[in-house]
């Protein structure tokens, strides 16, 4: 089915928990580009120790100080990280000030990264050699382009390429955006996945999907407003909720019935409100223990 026809989550598609994990774990730290550069110039240390300096906003959630363990990290801790990951790679990478414009050193092939790194570049040559196997009259140098293939290290490259997938990504993340604003993050999305695709780097299909955002969000305005943030939340309580053997529907029931009751109690709360003059003593302590019933700090008293 065309990405077009499909409704696209604002959460997966522009790449908090697909994307950026993609970018960090198989882009960056599976194609070798935090490898040790000398027993004093480790990339990895230097952002673990940037990142536990970092001042986070009390409002901003939950915040990360290691990057390199995959599947560890929730959608809102890539989302935040994603806000000054540029800077990151920046401490990690720079040398005299300037990001240098050469080839990380390849990771030692006893490494499980070094391993991963392996099966990266050869997964790019079968790429390649079925690309030239297609053409019928293929020349001595396509096959040893095809032969020869392997991944592109280049620090300035892939810093510049991170720089516009971040640049979009702030932007699609915006509670404000115009259309002028949904067609940039759209072209620099496009620019670094094409980059990326040039350097033999593996993208997942939802890099595709996410050159379709931007026609979302001209239909259907920010990111900000339709992504699945609260759902996933909900998620991770449903999926923490006691149901103690029950099932057949029981817990959803239950949870619909304090649902419920909970709109009714506000309802209540609204008349009571409305009394104006005429509401008594009774009224008001009624009012109390309603409002304190409906902000109960125990889950049992919110259900």
């Amino acid at each position: 089915m065309d990405a077009c026809a499909r409704f696209t989550s604002g959460l997966h598609a522009y790449g908090i928990s697909c994307e950026a994990n993609h970018l960090n774990n198989e882009i960056l730290v599976g194609g070798g580009m935090f490898t040790q550069r000398n027993c004093s110039d480790k990339p990895l240390e230097k952002i673990e120790n940037f990142l536990s300096t970092v001042w986070w906003p009390s409002t901003v959630g939950r915040t990360t100080c290691k990057i390199a363990e995959p599947g560890s990290l929730k959608a809102d801790q890539w989302r935040n990280l994603m806000t000054i990951y540029v800077v990151t790679l920046y401490v990690a990478w720079e040398i005299d000030g300037k990001i240098p414009d050469y080839e990380s050193p390849r990771p030692r092939p006893t490494t499980n990264v070094g391993k991963a790194f392996a099966c990266k570049e050869e997964m790019l040559r079968e790429c390649h050699q079925a690309y030239v196997a297609e053409n019928p009259n293929p020349t001595d140098a396509d096959h040893r382009w095809a032969e020869d293939a392997k991944l592109n290290q280049n620090y300035l490259q892939h810093y510049n390429n991170v720089l516009e997938l971040c640049t979009a990504m702030r932007i699609w993340s915006s509670r404000l955006i115009s259309p002028a604003e949904a067609l940039r993050t759209h072209e620099c999305h496009f620019r670094a996945c094409q980059s990326w695709a040039y350097m033999g780097s593996h993208l997942m299909p939802v890099f595709h999907m996410s050159t379709h955002l931007s026609d979302y969000i001209l239909h259907l305005g920010p990111v900000y407003a339709w992504w699945t943030y609260p759902y996933e939340q909900n998620n991770g309580f449903l999926g923490q909720f006691k149901n103690n053997g029950h099932t057949g529907g029981e817990i959803e029931a239950t949870m619909m019935h304090g649902w419920v009751k909970c709109q009714l109690i506000n309802d209540l709360i609204l008349h009571l409100d409305g009394l104006g003059p005429e509401k008594t003593e009774d009224d008001e302590k009624i009012l109390r223990k309603l409002r304190e019933l409906i902000k109960g700090d125990t889950k049992a008293t919110r259900q």
